[in-house]
């Protein structure tokens, strides 16, 4: 699943004009500002067992420096495991894929916020512009 942000010329145009390491930021903080909600709704549709997984969903954004492309991700984080009722051991990046296939919460999270996110973005990443125009 994924969304790109595409086909605002000017945008792009202006993001070019900047120096690259000022451009990526501005477009990583945007993506990080906008996948927020998708975590908060996969937090809140997540099924409860013993906790673990809902504490465990987070959100990560990566940048890749020699293409620039910035890639957020929503899901289970390591650094989560506890134990159940009957005390076995449980990490939630091991089953989450489980959970995910039978509740499908991840996925009814993305898709409730699909179609907002490009607009958001380019809208956040136009900010980013500003806020850095600003600063001189």
């Amino acid at each position: 699943m994924a969304a790109i942000v595409q086909g605002d010329r000017a945008l792009i145009r202006r993001l070019g004009a900047l120096k690259r390491g000022i451009a990526r930021r501005i477009v990583s903080r945007a993506s990080n500002k906008v996948i927020g909600p998708v975590a908060k709704a996969a937090k809140r549709n997540c099924p409860v067992d013993t906790g673990l997984l809902k504490k465990s969903i987070g959100k990560r954004t990566k940048t890749y420096r020699g293409s620039g492309a910035v890639v957020s991700v929503v899901g289970p984080r390591k650094g989560f495991a506890g134990q159940d009722a009957q005390g076995r051991q449980k990490d939630p990046t091991k089953y989450a894929h489980l959970a995910e296939r039978k509740h499908g919460f991840l996925k009814a999270a993305w898709k409730a916020h699909e179609s907002r996110l490009p607009p958001k973005e380019g809208a956040a990443i136009w900010a980013g512009i500003e806020r850095e125009a600003a600063k001189g």
